[in-house]
């Protein structure tokens, strides 16, 4: 008899094959648990508020704390408060910052600016708190409800042995509701309206709350739900299966999504305000915990509760829920669990199969299909037909069976089997891993021995099988793919990735990149784009695109590199990996924030259905995320700077402040108020004055500037919270860092009006000698000009008397020549001088008009020319220059009257770039300049020369005449 023929007698026998034994599960949610652990004072929670700033107050049977997301503070009756015990905590509208806080035994307690003031209330055990549209606070106590005016306790109304609860409603006035009365006040306190409750026996009223309608609701100790508008009661009895407890308060709140939250001993009961229906929520994680206690839904959405003994919860996500499936199948890796296209998860177990499907009113429901042990501890995959495979687990040798499946609304869904395939019919060994199902109907069967085998499903013949003879990698496959385009991914444990392609009737074996070799391929995934995503073992993700490959691991923010399952919706890639499941950006690549009810134990698979929910499973439950792509609603975090220490000491971080040079180290520590998941706020600062650029987001909420410069500074920070929501305004400080005395403007001023001064004076000094010298000069020419040239005028005019006289002799009359020519010569020699010493001469020109002058004297028998600049030359020159190049200029003549016997001479005078040059020509005799001369006139115009800086220079030939060139630099003064 044939496989083929055998299948269809199997088949025929099993007929449509529907699995029983369902039941319905309630979910859990994910609730994280604060205790003294964590830093509360008391694990008895006894109230919970959030104030303005968005910090959370929590009430204890052992004193208050507060709560910023990082650490509890707590206060004691060493910190002022009169007695540990809290009732209620409620903050002043009409004086935000100011607290009032019930006790027992220690009265009405105010807190403000950290300082705790009593104020006595009948015999001190004060119970719930309220304040009205005025700003009065209203409380009750054991011994009747009060008004608080000018903290002093102005008595309303009695109360019962149970107590009062007391609710303000706006204008309407305040609402006092005992055991079994409820009254309304004006809010001066006289009464408005009263009625007796009608309820059953033994029956009593044991929590209220307004909602944003002004209505009032209030819940007894029988379930009743009283409705109170204006003066109208209605009265709802609801069937919750459990009750509020006489001893311990139960406690009821609004949602402002048209719900009301009870909590009570056994559980938490969430009713619709339309049409009084409800659901309990359980999951605290121990069945002995009460959460009866205070509850708060805070301004991100987060719900609070308190409990008697076992601290305080936290909801942050109530989209997340947890399923309790018991022990999964073992050693079949990525293929524990998958889901269909009816959104159906069905997980694999040792004993049976189970379903998991959302019913129509958004509760989860489990089945389990016991009936056929062939569904028990199998690989389980949902094929292109959205039809169920259960295959043996790796190196199994069970058979392969394929259902088709039917959708039962709500229950649980009918499986009919289409076919069963005995490995034998394909492979002469076990089969390996992992399996899968193409377009084709064709089966891709891992082997035990490296390769796999290609399987016509629908004629059950072997198609080919593929080993490392065919060019696959000599390690068995740990993961398969099938891609859109017919393409066979085989993923290795060390040899990376390989590939078989069809073209036609040829298959097409290649080994693709080595990118992942040795990080051992765990699963594949081929997202809406047509993009394939590759887990890894150790090597975390890769995204194969347009034939390049990108990587992401916990170098990019990944916790683990172990990548066991790979899902998607959107926006985002889903991955099971050995620490919970990670999201990651499918478009950048880079992992989202993690959701702290996602991490925790190894995921041994994952999927998603459309964007409505991710889910993944883990050894003994199902986790499932309903609306994952869905927006955050939160608002922004707000940030505070919770301390602020200079050198070690603290400072108000309220107030500006200036300090010193030397107190130039600071340490400021901050916060961002966000509960949904606070241990993933980040934070971006900067120090405008230091810089001005953003840090890039980082945990960390304390920094450290050491030995900052003096300036002016402003510290900035903004909190971002775990999706990714930044806060609007930063918190800032700002301070200035003094300059030390000598860097200060007016140190500066004075030091430079000093200087100023002193250079001034040093100034003055100078100019006063050179105006002593200018004034030395003229009088020095003065003198010369009136003393010494007239007693030589008086010598030339004697001499010349004397020569007249007859009876001289030849040789006296000659001697009386000699002295008037050196009379005459001198005084020639001292207009030279006087000329020179007169500051009145100093310019170029000047010196230039008495160079031609001295030259029409000298040279008043030879023919001469004199060249000099167009222009004005208004330079001033230094006597030494005038006095030197003068003398240089008279000796040049003299040599050319006395030795040169020229008859012609040019004298030439430049100005160019500050460079003075003389050059002085005659027709003369010459001379060889090699031949040393006998006198000493030429060294004496060299030595002159090189006392102003100049340069000389003389050509001359025999019979060529003389050119004497003299250049001088920096001449001015």
């Amino acid at each position: 008899m044939s496989i083929l023929t055998q299948f269809k007698i199997v088949r025929t026998l099993l007929g449509f094959v529907l699995f029983t034994a369902q039941y319905a599960v309630c979910q859990t949610l994910s609730f994280q648990n604060y205790t003294t652990k964590d830093g509360l004072p008391s694990n008895h929670i006894t109230a919970v508020y959030q104030d303005v700033r968005g910090y959370l107050w929590i009430g204890t049977d052992n004193g208050l704390s507060m709560y910023d997301g990082t650490e509890f503070k707590n206060f004691t009756t060493a910190d002022g408060l009169p007695n540990l015990y809290i009732t209620d905590i409620i903050e002043s509208r009409k004086q935000p910052g100011t607290f009032w806080i019930g006790t027992i035994a220690g009265g009405l307690v105010r807190l403000h600016t950290g300082h705790f003031t009593s104020v006595r209330i009948g015999n001190a055990h004060v119970g719930s708190l309220s304040e009205d549209e005025h700003g009065v606070l209203w409380c009750t106590s054991e011994d009747g409800n009060y008004r608080i005016v000018d903290d002093s306790a102005v008595y309303v109304s009695a109360t019962d042995k149970k107590g009062s609860a007391i609710q303000s409603v706006g204008g309407q006035g305040v609402f006092i509701m005992t055991a079994h009365q409820i009254e309304r006040h004006r809010l001066d306190g006289s009464l408005d309206w009263g009625r007796r409750l009608a309820l059953r026996e033994k029956e009593f009223m044991v929590a209220t709350t307004v909602d944003q309608e002004a209505i009032l609701w209030a819940f007894s100790s029988e379930g009743t739900l009283l409705r109170v508008k204006d003066t109208s009661i209605s009265y709802y009895h609801l069937q919750i299966p459990f009750r509020p407890s006489p001893d311990i308060p139960s406690h009821v709140m609004d949602d402002g999504q048209g719900s009301l939250w009870v909590t009570m001993p056994h559980g938490v009961a969430i009713i619709n305000k339309t049409d009084m229906t409800f659901r309990t929520l359980g999951g605290f994680g121990n069945p002995m915990i009460e959460p009866s206690g205070p509850i708060l839904l805070d301004r991100e959405g987060t719900v609070w509760f308190g409990t008697y003994a076992h601290g305080l919860f936290k909801l942050s996500d109530q989209r997340i829920n947890h399923i309790s499936t018991g022990q999964v199948a073992d050693g079949v890796y990525n293929m524990v669990a998958c889901s269909d296209s009816n959104g159906h998860i069905w997980i694999s177990t040792p004993a049976s199969l189970l379903e998991v499907v959302r019913s129509q009113d958004k509760q989860w429901k489990m089945f389990r299909h016991s009936g056929d042990p062939r569904a028990a501890g199998t690989a389980l995959l949902i094929d292109p037909k959205n039809r169920l495979w259960v295959g043996p687990t790796a190196g199994g040798q069970g058979q392969f069976y394929c259902y088709e499946i039917a959708k039962n609304m709500d229950e649980a869904s009918g499986l009919g089997l289409v076919k069963s395939l005995l490995p034998g019919t394909f492979a002469t060994e076990n089969v390996g891993m992992t399996f899968t199902i193409d377009q084709l109907q064709r089966g891709w069967f891992s082997l035990s021995q490296p390769g796999v085998a290609l399987v016509d499903l629908g004629r059950h013949k072997l198609v080919r099988t593929f080993t490392p003879t065919s060019g696959l990698p000599s390690d068995v496959p740990r993961a398969l793919l099938v891609d859109r385009t017919g393409k066979l991914w085989y993923g290795t444990w060390t040899e990376g990735l390989a590939s078989i392609d069809q073209n036609g009737d040829e298959f097409i074996v290649r080994k693709e990149s080595t990118i992942v070799s040795g990080a051992g391929v765990r699963s594949f995934y081929e997202d809406r784009e047509g993009n394939i995503w590759i887990g890894t073992r150790y090597g975390g993700l890769v995204r194969y695109r347009n034939k390049q490959y990108v990587g992401i691991s916990v170098s990019d923010g990944l916790l683990s590199n172990a990548i066991w399952s790979i899902a998607e919706t959107d926006t985002k890639l889903w991955c099971g990996t050995d620490v919970g499941l990670e999201m990651v950006d499918k478009k950048t690549c880079r992992p989202f924030p993690t959701k702290p009810e996602l991490i925790g134990d190894r995921v041994y698979a994952c999927g998603a259905y459309k964007n409505e929910y991710v889910w993944c499973v883990h050894a003994n439950e199902l986790v499932v995320y309903e609306h994952p792509e869905q927006g955050s609603n939160a608002p922004p975090p707000p940030v505070y700077v919770k301390s602020y220490s200079v050198n070690g000491i603290a400072m108000s971080p309220d107030s500006s402040h200036e300090f010193d040079h030397n107190q130039n180290s600071c340490t400021i520590d901050f916060v961002g108020i966000s509960f949904r998941d606070e241990r993933n706020v980040r934070y971006q600062y900067r120090m405008l004055g230091h810089d001005s650029i953003w840090t890039r987001p980082a945990k960390e909420h304390t920094v450290t500037y050491a030995s900052l410069g003096p300036g002016t500074y402003a510290f900035e920070v903004r909190a971002i919270n775990a999706d990714g929501v930044a806060s609007i305004k930063p918190a800032v400080i700002a301070f200035d860092i003094v300059p030390p005395v000598w860097q200060r403007w007016w140190f500066v001023l004075g030091l430079a009006l000093l200087l100023a001064s002193i250079l001034y004076g040093l100034f003055r000094y100078r100019l006063y000698h050179l105006m002593n010298l200018e004034r030395l000069r003229l009088r020095i020419a003065s003198d010369l000009h009136d003393d010494v040239g007239t007693n030589l005028s008086s010598i030339v005019i004697a001499s010349q008397i004397m020569e007249r006289e007859s009876l001289l002799s030849t040789e006296l009359r000659n001697q009386l020549k000699e002295i008037r020519f050196v009379a005459v010569t001198t005084q020639e020699m001292m207009r030279d001088i006087v000329w020179m010493l007169n500051p009145s001469n100093d310019s170029l020109d000047d010196f230039l008009l008495k160079m031609k002058e001295v030259a029409s004297r000298l040279l008043s028998g030879i023919s001469f020319t004199f060249i000099a600049p167009p222009e004005r030359l208004f330079e001033k020159v230094s006597i030494e220059f005038k006095r030197n190049v003068f003398l240089i200029f008279k000796e040049a003549l003299n040599n050319i009257v006395r030795h040169s016997a020229a008859t012609e001479a040019t004298i030439e005078v430049k100005q160019v770039e500050g460079i003075f040059t003389l050059r002085i020509r005659d027709n003369g005799r010459g001379f060889d300049t090699s031949v040393a001369a006998s006198g000493s006139g030429m060294a004496n115009l060299s030595r002159r020369a090189a006392h102003v800086g100049g340069i000389l220079d003389v050509i001359s030939l025999p019979s060529k005449g003389t050119t004497v060139t003299l250049s001088v630099k920096n001449h001015a003064n």
